[in-house]
């Protein structure tokens, strides 16, 4: 995923609580092996890991073990080198991974069962296949559909399901397959589990069984039911997001949370857990992360995570909440567990949290801190709103003070005998908050160390110069992505010109993406004995306008730990101090602050207006007219379908992927009535017997349309691709033999309401000739949908399918109407018409996983030819080619859906199109991916046709427009090759390994 907002309305930087690019793609760590051999793609080199792997046991399904060596230099893909380990629920503990000389890959013919059966069960996490293939198990993102408990055989199938959607089968109503297709994470101890040196990396390695060291800071332990946490925890000296997950999974009755971000996909699972097993969840979110809203200026799309919208879709008790004026936010990051235990702290909720920062967190079992904290939480609900009711609230500037610790019981005495009485909690908005911040800074008798985020007082700043000028020492860290921003340079140049050592800090994980990198932390420690710290930064905004929470304690075991943290983190050597300047600057007035928040909350957005297109053409058709393009979000789709559904006479022949929309159930019911009608369809075969889970972990069901069809005898039949991976992918009609319509477009609601994509109707005699055929070729194969289950599909399979002659021609390169798979050659004409360009290439692609059209494109571009790719963004994520291409230079967008406050699981750009020199265009179902190629039943048209190319050419400037550039990769980025699972099999095959 990409970094937070914090701010998504207009915002000078005095306002911003977070300043963090993010039109970065997620880039993860590296397996870590030490040889390496070059491989291309293009003229690109590639550092290819040398591995090998060793597997202690893997058990077949009659329980015998077997040992598995897999030779050296058959990892030659960059899903291996960079994607995560499986989540812990499904993986044993992995072998190591340790570097090796060459070996060459063995020889041999791979069986079908090994690739099937071990290798799509690694890449699913499945316990023993991961345990073998620990590093192959890290391909693609976790599989909830598997069952350990199953036999391999089933677990092979689920597996299955997704590596089918890992090389390229489509998502349209957002998970079909049952995997959360977010991106992958760091897992915490490769980026920084274990020395506590102030961001010193964990010395654990993948598939390494060695126990994680233990944390270097002390704690004290804090009793929850019946396990036990510590009562202060900071990254990256221990991981966080697990000590949560223990938290949520062993509290019994109610669980209070109030969140800015969440962006952690362990602790969503462990939500539901604890919803399934009874657990009373109460959730407030910050409303500029449930509503992120693209900043002036900038091209990136933010939208809300996928986590939170699980907890919208899955009917978690959910409310919003924002803070005063245009800057304001519910800041807070704390839960209670069962009204016993407490945890707060600057830890967000998400994966930058746990892998890129410096944070802290702290858990308490004091009886009047938590009352507190639940009092704050009330206190919360009753200014939140519903999420439907959220962005049409008028948000109050003013609200109640919050509630805070009116004993001031916490009482602490310096060196020197003054004595200061401070709130053991307080709750922001509050603006005594400042105050009590200003007291106890103005106790220290011997040192001040404070770490902040972002800071903007002038009363805390004052105050540290006066205790500098007191002979108190003073030391301060400051985060180095926000101590240039315009908000927190002032003040840090001010300290640093009254003598104050201020040194600038990154996060801890320096291999890691430089955006991410964060020194996240918001505390001080006053002589070593007092310590402040919760999500609270050191600004007149969060005092005053935001929702958060601080803390002081003189505990001496926390306080040790909170001194050996900073003290690690000032010794940091990628820190550096702030430059002293040579005048005094200014930094504004108290009265400058609080004015300069005082700006009215920016108006909702209006829905976006889409620049018009050119006209489409009309096609007649039996007394009607059709267009010869349609694209959304532009047109109603669905209702020109159901027009040529009842314009037909005679015939309606139907390939379809998915089908929900009702209005073309209902036309079809319409035409089914006509005397002498014959509707013949082809569904795939998932989606009519569809297996595993959905999104929200519940059991797949075919759709109301698809059973009413079903049910009421319609003529269906259905077809599975080739091998585990394929897919009956096509989106096409014929009507009454003399019309169709082809394109990207399912006949899926959320292909009508949440997607970009295109249809074409043709009445070009010749293409419609194809179709017939084509459809035919798969009629014949298919079997009645009553009978699909019983099919062995492994048997049950056509040959290639029928090739259209050629008739087309551009710059002296020919091409057919119309292309389809499995093994049409649609692959080949589609390097052909990139070898075919002058001067231009635009491709909108949802999926783009084809290493040979990569080539062909880098070398277009090598000869001359400006190439554009428009990618979707939850694609892209996976694919990680649009690494590659912004890293060659290439012109790329990553695009999401059309709607920015939508359901985000839904939001695609669909299209699969490509337009050569403004001249010829290419338009179907086919993603550019082997399994579009070699598994699926997919389609490709290509066009010379000018106003049709135009049209689609300003669709294109549109998407594009729409979408913003990834940021190159410092590296050279590795990509799997095509043939990478051929070489597996095989030599899983000599090592004599199979679920058969």
């Amino acid at each position: 995923m990409l970094a937070a907002l914090s701010l998504v309305s207009p915002s000078p930087a005095f306002a911003q609580t977070v300043v963090a690019p993010v039109n970065v793609p997620v880039q993860t760590g590296s397996v870590g092996a030490v040889g390496s051999v070059p491989t291309t793609l293009g003229n690109a080199p590639l550092n290819v890991p040398q591995t090998t792997l060793t597997a202690p046991s893997l058990q077949n399904a009659a329980g015998i073990s077997k040992t598995v060596a897999l030779p050296a230099g058959i990892l030659p893909g960059s899903r291996i080198a960079t994607s995560q380990a499986a989540p812990a629920s499904q993986a044993a503990p992995a072998s190591s991974v340790a570097a090796a000389a060459p070996v060459a890959a063995n020889d041999g013919v791979a069986k079908p069962a090994a690739r099937r059966g071990v290798v799509a069960q690694a890449v699913a996490g499945v316990r023993e296949a991961a345990a073998a293939l620990p590093v192959i198990g890290r391909l693609a993102a976790p599989a909830r559909g598997v069952n350990d408990n199953d036999s391999l055989d089933a677990q092979a199938e689920q597996a299955g399901r997704q590596f089918a959607a890992k090389l390229g089968f489509d998502t349209e109503d957002a998970n079909p397959l049952g995997f959360e297709p977010w991106a992958t994470i760091p897992n915490w101890t490769r980026v920084g589990g274990g020395s506590g040196k102030g961001g010193g990396r964990s010395k654990k390695k993948d598939g390494d069984d060695a126990p994680l060291p233990d944390p270097k800071y002390p704690s004290r332990p804090i009793k929850l039911n019946d396990t036990t946490l510590p009562s202060v925890a900071m990254r990256p000296d221990r991981p966080i997001s697990p000590l949560l997950v223990d938290a949520i999974d062993h509290t019994n009755d109610t669980l209070y949370i109030a969140a800015y971000e969440f962006k952690d996909r362990e602790i969503l699972k462990a939500l539901r857990r604890a919803r399934d097993r009874g657990v009373k969840i109460h959730i407030v979110l910050d409303y500029d992360n449930v509503f992120p809203r693209k900043r002036p200026g900038e091209r990136y799309r933010p939208h809300r995570s996928l986590e939170i919208q699980s907890l919208l879709n899955e009917g978690f008790d959910v409310t919003i909440l924002k803070g005063m004026w245009r800057y304001g936010i519910n800041h807070n990051k704390f839960m209670v567990f069962d009204g016993k235990v407490a945890e707060f702290g600057s830890y967000n909720y998400s994966w930058t949290a746990e892998g890129h920062h410096f944070e802290n967190a702290r858990f308490t079992d004091d009886t009047s801190h938590v009352g507190g904290f639940q009092e704050y939480w009330n206190y919360l609900r009753e200014r939140s709103v519903s999420f439907a009711d959220a962005r049409a609230k008028a948000w109050p500037t003013e609200t109640g003070e919050a509630p805070y610790d009116k004993d001031l019981s916490v009482s602490y005495k310096n060196s020197e005998g003054k004595t200061v009485k401070l709130p053991k909690f307080f709750f922001n908005p509050n603006p005594r908050a400042e105050d009590w911040v200003v007291e106890a800074l103005d106790a220290a008798s011997e040192s001040i160390d404070l770490n902040a985020f972002t800071f903007r007082s002038r009363k805390i700043a004052e105050a540290l110069v006066r205790a500098k000028e007191r002979g108190v020492k003073v030391r301060v860290i400051l985060d180095k992505s926000q101590n240039d921003q315009d908000a927190t340079k002032p003040f840090r140049d001010w300290l640093a010109y009254h003598k104050i050592k201020v040194r600038i800090l990154a996060g801890p994980d320096k291999d890691g993406p430089d955006w991410a990198q964060k020194d996240h932390n918001k505390f001080f420690i006053v002589d070593g004995k007092l310590v402040e710290n919760g999500s609270m930064n050191f600004t007149k905004n969060a005092f005053l306008f935001n929702y958060e929470n601080a803390s002081f304690t003189t505990d001496k075991t926390d306080a040790a730990a909170f001194q050996a943290f900073f003290d690690d983190m000032w010794k940091n050597r990628n820190g550096k101090f702030a430059e002293v300047p040579d005048s005094e600057p200014r930094i504004p007035t108290d009265e400058v602050l609080v004015n300069e928040l005082k700006v009215a909350a920016d108006p909702e957005e209006p829905a976006h207006q889409w620049p018009a297109l050119p006209e489409a053409k009309k096609i007649g058709f039996n007394g009607d007219f059709f267009p010869s393009f349609v694209m959304r979000p532009h047109h109603p789709t669905g209702a020109v379908l159901a027009q040529a559904i009842r314009a037909s006479k005679k015939s309606i022949k139907i390939a379809i992927y998915e089908f929900n929309l009702p209005e073309v159930l209902e036309a079809l019911r319409e035409a089914k009535a006509k005397p002498g009608m014959d509707i013949e369809i082809v569904m795939d075969y998932l989606h009519v017997y569809p297996q595993g889970k959905d999104h929200s972990g519940n059991d797949r069901h075919r759709s109301e349309q698809i059973q009413a069809l079903m049910d009421e005898g319609f003529n269906i039949r259905v077809i599975r691709g080739l091998k585990s991976a394929g897919s009956m992918h096509n989106k096409f009609a014929i009507f009454d033999g003399a019309m169709m319509s082809a394109g990207s477009f399912n006949w899926a609601n959320t292909a009508e309401n949440n997607h970009f994509e295109n249809l074409f109707f043709s009445d070009d005699a010749r293409r419609i000739a194809y179709y017939q055929k084509y459809f035919k070729y798969m009629f014949d194969a298919a079997v009645p949908a009553k009978d699909a289950e019983e099919v062995d599909w492994k048997e049950h399979r056509p040959g290639p399918a029928p090739i259209d002659p050629e008739v087309l021609e551009l710059n002296g390169k020919h091409f057919p109407l119309s292309a389809a798979s499995p093994d049409g050659q649609v692959e080949q004409v589609l390097i052909r018409a990139i070898e075919a360009a002058r001067s231009t290439i635009d491709i909108a692609m949802f999926s783009f996983y084809s290493k040979p059209i990569a080539d062909a494109l880098l070398k277009a571009k090598e000869k001359g030819v400006r190439v554009r790719l428009a990618l979707d963004e939850g694609q892209a994520k996976i694919m990680k080619l649009d690494e590659w291409f912004a890293y060659h230079g290439f012109e790329v967008a990553i695009v999401t859906g059309p709607n920015d406050h939508e359901n985000v699981m839904f939001e695609k750009m669909h299209n699969k199109f490509m337009i050569v020199d403004g001249r010829l265009l290419e338009t179907g179902s086919f993603n550019y991916t082997p399994n579009a190629q070699n598994n699926n039943f997919d389609n490709a048209n290509f066009f010379l046709d000018d106003p049709m190319v135009a049209a689609f050419s300003a669709y294109f400037d549109m998407i594009f427009e729409w979408g913003w550039a990834p940021r190159p990769p410092k590296k050279a980025p590795l990509t799997a090759e095509p043939d990478f699972f051929d070489h597996l099999a095989q030599a899983l095959d000599k090592q004599g390994v199979s679920a058969d």
